[in-house]
């Protein structure tokens, strides 16, 4: 990541104490990836797993802070790559690890957000090495479908402009060398679509193919077994903003803007 970007990350990212936070773990690939290498290098484990109408914990007394991983909290520590922002002087949650809440990227402007993934950015900014196999490269290229700007004529200079501030050039050759089909292949193989769920027993669950995924990293990539047990319940809701121009955050627990004139979001269901 170019030093100038990385220095207007929140910097809680840059605490060395190792182990000092533990990690809320979503629903998808992208937050299980990036949950898992916060775990390695930073010592964070997953106490906390939200699926955007629930959350539930492991340790329910720990006492460390919880860094979201792949969701767009409001007032919370978390990475993200969510565009959070309606205009250019809406409010955003400072304590969020997200470049387009650092560039100022907004409704107005939709087509120049970051499209890429929250695993990238964490990638980035701690300077981890790129895996030696091109299939490695394509498939941190595959999560959350952070390959597809490359190849609209709209979006190519914004998406590979993005890919160079983090310094992944070496993944835009990956992009050069493959078709658009052939990156969509790769997600059909490892079922990277897939979602993360709870069941009865309290234990996760996964369709993603994590089995002959983890062929591909030198981290561990699997599920933790423990029991979760259910700590709060929330609302979710999505709906067009034509003509809307402010939500008030007081209320909102995670918020999100999943197109151009949609937003997505959580509240607190109060008992």
């Amino acid at each position: 990541m170019k030093q100038e970007l990385k220095q207007k990350y929140p910097i809680w990212c840059a605490d060395q104490e190792f182990g000092k936070f533990d990690t809320v773990l979503g629903d998808d690939i992208d937050t299980l990836l990036g949950c898992s290498l916060l775990k390695a290098i930073k010592g964070y484990n997953i106490n906390w797993f939200y699926d955007f109408h629930d959350m539930f914990g492991i340790n329910l007394t720990n006492c460390k802070e919880p860094i979201g991983v792949d969701m767009a909290l409001v007032k919370h520590k978390c990475w993200d790559n969510h565009l959070t922002m309606m205009s250019a002087s809406d409010y955003f949650n400072p304590q969020s690890a997200n470049i387009n809440n650092i560039k100022k990227n907004h409704r107005g402007h939709y087509g120049n957000k970051y499209a890429g993934s929250t695993l990238l950015q964490i990638w980035s900014y701690y300077d981890i090495p790129l895996p030696q196999s091109d299939r490695g490269k394509a498939i941190l290229l595959a999560v959350d479908v952070a390959f597809k700007g490359h190849y609209s004529k709209r979006f190519n200079y914004i998406h590979n402009h993005y890919l160079r501030e983090l310094g992944f050039e070496e993944l835009i050759d990956v992009l050069n060398r493959h078709t658009m089909d052939e990156m969509y292949k790769v997600i059909y193989a490892y079922n990277l679509h897939g979602k993360i769920r709870i069941n009865g027993n309290g234990k996760l669950q996964t369709n993603i193919n994590l089995a002959e995924l983890q062929g591909f990293f030198d981290f561990d990539i699997s599920l933790p077994t423990d029991e979760f047990q259910h700590v709060r319940a929330y609302k979710r809701k999505g709906e067009d903003i034509v003509g809307k121009k402010t939500y008030d955050m007081d209320k909102i627990f995670s918020f999100a803007l999943t197109s151009q004139d949609h937003v997505s979001f959580t509240e607190k269901i109060i008992l």
